[in-house]
């Protein structure tokens, strides 16, 4: 009598046996507990069966002439349309070897002769519930492979469509800047230029998502020449501009000239990315320090200052995309958004290697190194 549970579990079954006496054993016992069985008599047809009916579980006989069921196993394994459907290998063969070269074929279980109706039907109801799992967990994992290409897309328009607005706002600005700005008193003065940056600011974030897209399609070129590692920090931080007077931050750029060989618009991008989240995290008055030096055949920047710090069970986690660290609901919140990833992105575009080195209440460092110039 058919059990509930099995019933439950009811599936398609490959037979797979070059004796037909053992194929119809076999079918009637998987026929009472209400499975769909389909019968091959040799590893060919068995191959092109498996990656047409799309089996639950693979019953496979070890011993048939021809493709034996170790060859056919390891094939079935080789095949993406295959590769995770439930293989019990059927075998008179009790030896320690032929089960080690089972498991290494791929099988997932053995049946052993004279087949136990019991046993066949509990290892086969097990199989089809593995399977089952298994096409759940895929279909979730499709699915969140298609949110995020939407999630991926969304962020690629509004990247695109808020340049427009921001062009014309920092135009505005700018043409206030110049007719009004002496008729300022110095404070308003002030807030109207640190408008102008936190425009540019927004600017460089769109720029950094429409990059990382690109970099993740390999759309982004590369243009490599000889750089001073040391002149690229002296530009970065010239490019940050003045700052404000209610957070000014001491940055010394010390070390030694070290030449790489990297794309300098985008290696002076990641350098200013990481000191401007350096200055942002630091107290006010706090110096950040920015050394170069050569290392291990290539250029080492390391920028180091003295903010809240990173949690080491989220250090791992800072240059992923769309990751924040810490509170959102605080200000000392540091959110990597596309920032960090982008700085990651270039960096191991460029064979080099990025990281951080943090401790919660004595700051971060974070570092980066890239190759050196090849000479000639």
């Amino acid at each position: 009598m058919t059990s509930p549970e099995s019933m439950k579990h009811r599936g398609r079954v490959l037979v797979v046996d070059d004796q037909e006496p053992n194929r119809q054993l076999l079918h009637d016992m998987l026929s009472i507990d209400g499975h769909d069985v389909i019968e091959a008599a040799d590893g060919v047809t068995a191959l092109a069966l498996a990656a047409t009916r799309d089996p639950d579980v693979i019953l496979l006989d070890v011993s048939m002439p021809g493709l034996d069921g170790f060859e056919v196993c390891e094939r079935l394994r080789q095949s993406p349309v295959t590769a995770a459907t439930p293989v019990l290998l059927i075998t008179a063969l009790d030896q320690r070897e032929n089960r080690i070269r089972g498991v290494a074929a791929g099988a997932n279980d053995y049946l052993v002769k004279p087949i136990d109706r019991d046993e066949v039907s509990l290892r086969v109801r097990n199989a089809i519930r593995m399977r089952a799992m298994h096409r759940t967990v895929e279909h979730q994992f499709q699915e969140l492979q298609r949110l995020e290409r939407m999630r991926d897309d969304l962020v690629v328009m509004v990247a695109h469509d808020l340049r427009s607005p921001l062009t014309g706002l920092r135009g505005f600005l700018e043409l206030m800047q110049e007719d009004v700005g002496h008729e300022l008193a110095p404070t308003y003065l002030e807030m109207l230029t640190e408008s102008i940056r936190a425009v540019d600011q927004l600017n460089g974030m769109i720029g950094d998502m429409l990059d990382v897209s690109r970099m993740e399609a390999d759309a982004l070129p590369i243009n490599r020449r000889s750089l001073d590692l040391r002149q690229v920090a002296v530009e970065a931080l010239s490019s940050l501009g003045p700052q404000p007077s209610f957070h000014r931050i001491p940055v010394a750029i010390g070390g030694d000239a070290a030449k790489v060989s990297a794309d300098g618009p985008l290696l002076q991008r990641v350098v200013t990315n990481l000191m401007a989240n350096a200055m942002r995290f630091s107290p006010r008055g706090e110096e950040v320090r920015v050394t170069v030096a050569e290392e291990d055949g290539g250029g080492v920047m390391r920028i180091r200052d003295k903010g809240p710090g990173i949690p080491e069970a989220e250090q791992a986690r800072i240059f992923d995309k769309f990751i924040q660290i810490g509170d959102s609901r605080t200000t000392r919140a540091r959110s990597s958004g596309l920032g960090l990833t982008f700085c990651r992105m270039v960096v191991e575009r460029h064979q080099g290697k990025i990281g951080v080195r943090s401790a919660v209440g004595t700051g971060s460092e974070f570092w980066l190194w890239l190759p050196a110039v090849e000479r000639g």
